[in-house]
């Protein structure tokens, strides 16, 4: 949606607001003035970028709230706000940010319908999710962890798993995922090449019999490794997420309490814990050495 809704919105307002005020006459006088002046447009980008940022420091308060409580959420949202790798990103015009914020509102609907089993929340917990993949597609991974919070909630209220796991509810959820990723980002069902490289391509690689697509993968980016080339990029993804550009020591103390959250394992610490897990995983998979911090947006609220 940031990349089509938002852009279309914010900069259509610049040129009304601009045409009632003599700063444009036209359309074509509003495309000129972008290249002689970019300014403006890279301000409203990144105060819009900036306020997703901050957005997405509340929710991370709210989910911690809800998980543990108050003090919690209030810790969580300081160690956001102070992790360099969000900071960062939030002042730059890129996607990491917004399908960030997508995803942790998405996640937080997804901690209620393991708390309540409302089917409201199943159609936000998919909507936002869907949302979050239109703006980049890190927010696929949440459909594991929304039927995972399904099936949790199914033993905590003593349902049939196998009558219910596949229910309205969890058929919502897909649906509602599918319609909001349409309505942001039609192209990528409509245009033959958008289609292949968001259904098609994606899922090829994370297959990968062989490991074809991983070694060209390596190749391409330059990267020598043969032996143990999970585990060596594993090892990369953590050094880029403790390092001082993503969450430093901050980043540290989070992989302590990731694992004091493993030795005190519950359904709400899986639930916390499912999607950084499966996005390391997924990421190691598909695009192994390959990771900036504003890629690792998704997982610094969870770690913090």
């Amino acid at each position: 949606p940031y990349t089509t809704l938002f852009r279309s919105f914010e900069y259509g307002l610049y040129f009304v607001i601009g045409k009632i005020i003599g700063l444009f006459t036209s359309v074509e006088d509003f495309a000129i003035s972008f290249f002689q002046s970019k300014g403006p447009f890279l301000f409203i980008g990144r105060l819009t970028v900036t306020l997703f940022g901050s957005a997405t420091v509340f929710i991370t308060y709210l989910i911690g709230k809800d998980c543990f409580n108050r003090r919690t959420g209030l810790i969580a949202a300081l160690f956001l706000s102070l992790a360099m790798g969000h900071v960062s990103s939030s002042q730059v015009v890129k996607a990491d940010v917004p399908t960030t914020f997508f995803t942790m509102l998405s996640f937080y609907f997804t901690y209620k319908i393991y708390t309540s089993g409302r089917f409201k929340y199943y159609i936000l917990a998919g909507v936002f999710a869907g949302l979050g993949m239109a703006t980049k597609y890190y927010s696929v991974i949440l459909l594991p962890t929304i039927f995972f919070a399904h099936l949790l909630y199914l033993r905590k209220a003593n349902l049939s798993v196998f009558k219910n796991l596949i229910n309205k509810s969890s058929v919502t959820v897909v649906i509602a995922f599918l319609f909001a990723f349409f309505i942001a980002s039609p192209y990528n069902f409509l245009d033959p090449l958008g289609f292949k490289g968001t259904f098609i391509r994606p899922f090829s690689k994370l297959l990968d019999i062989g490991g074809k697509s991983t070694e060209a993968f390596l190749q391409a980016t330059g990267v020598e490794v043969q032996n143990f080339v999970f585990l060596k990029s594993f090892g990369h993804y953590i050094s880029v997420l403790t390092g001082p550009e993503g969450m430093g020591v901050i980043g540290i103390a989070a992989l302590i309490g990731l694992i004091v959250l493993l030795i005190r394992l519950s359904p709400q610490n899986l639930i916390i814990l499912s999607f950084p897990i499966v996005f390391i995983i997924i990421a190691n998979k598909m695009n192994p050495f390959y990771s900036a911090p504003r890629h690792l947006n998704p997982i610094y609220p969870f770690m913090a």
